[in-house]
């Protein structure tokens, strides 16, 4: 949302969520105020009017730690400046005991949000790590971060039901199919195994590698003592 599509609106720079909010009303007591999202305002919620301070600057002249300061207000040389519409928390946790209730819910309200934002990316960009490395296993390093690729066979029981015999299937039942006594009956026979499994794909954890990960890595080169190549799988 463009600043200037919120006509007659005062906005604020929220200094523990990094993001902006539109001042829709205020008394000396109270104001109501609303996030400034991508193509409309968030949810109305009120906040102490103190919170809303004038300048970026407090009365002993270091930079308010809490509350809201005036778009305009933001010093130029302030890394925020030119990030006020941020997405991204800097909440101090070490803070959340002295927040009034009216901070705390802020804060939960925005952390909630950038969660399920923070969810549908990762979830897209694991999905765009998959498709890259097709159906190879293994695991990778990237600088401090390890892909770990794992297999997506899966026990299914409906997948078990309609390929085994009836009489197989019927073994390996108990209230319903069950997937370690599957794997038990047909320890030696792993075809018909392999009937009971659905690829469901290849799976992907993300972790900070460890070195057992980089032992492991099938991207890298060298040994532990040189500089290794990140190869990206495609």
């Amino acid at each position: 949302m463009s600043l200037d599509s919120i006509v007659g609106k005062q906005v604020y720079f929220n200094l523990r969520t990094k993001k902006l909010v539109a001042v829709l009303d205020r008394n000396p007591q109270e104001a109501t105020i609303a996030t400034v999202g991508d193509v409309s305002l968030g949810r109305r919620r009120s906040v102490r009017a103190s919170l809303l301070h004038s300048d970026y600057l407090a009365s002993d002249g270091q930079p308010h730690g809490n509350g809201y300061v005036p778009v305009d207000a933001l010093p130029q040389e302030h890394p925020n400046a030119a990030k006020a519409a941020d997405t991204r928390s800097n909440v101090n946790i070490d803070a959340l005991d002295d927040m009034t209730d009216e901070e705390l819910a802020d804060v939960i309200l925005e952390q909630q949000e950038i969660a399920s934002d923070a969810k549908d990316t990762v979830d897209r960009a694991k999905a765009v790590a998959k498709s890259r490395r097709g159906d190879k296993r293994g695991t990778e390093v990237h600088g401090d971060i390890a892909f770990v690729y794992s297999g997506g066979s899966k026990f299914d029981a409906d997948t078990a039901q309609k390929n085994l015999p009836a009489e197989d299937f019927k073994r390996i039942s108990v209230l319903k199919p069950d997937a370690a006594l599957a794997r038990a009956l047909f320890k030696k026979d792993p075809k018909k195994l392999a009937l009971c499994l659905k690829d469901n794909g290849p799976s992907l954890t993300v972790r900070r590698a460890t070195d057992d990960d980089r032992e492991e890595a099938d991207n890298l080169t060298g040994d532990d003592n040189e500089d290794f190549t990140v190869v990206a799988p495609y």
